[in-house]
């Protein structure tokens, strides 16, 4: 699927899934920002920890105050 601006798939209507991811629900609560951060599991925890620190550092960085 395409991204853009890092976003995938943007959810159109929460009230019609039967389960809600985090990112809907936050959504669904009005919250201003949601990070959704995954890592394959074949790595290793202290590779996959340092990948979700970087990510974390970057969101936070550009995220306009």
């Amino acid at each position: 699927m395409p991204a853009e601006k890092g976003v995938i798939h943007r959810i159109k209507d929460i009230n019609q899934m039967e389960w809600w991811p985090m990112a809907g629900y936050s959504l669904s609560m009005k919250a201003d920002h949601c990070l959704t951060l995954e890592t394959p599991t074949k790595l290793a925890m202290a590779t996959r920890v340092r990948a979700h620190l970087v990510a974390l550092d970057h969101a936070l960085m550009c995220c306009p105050q």
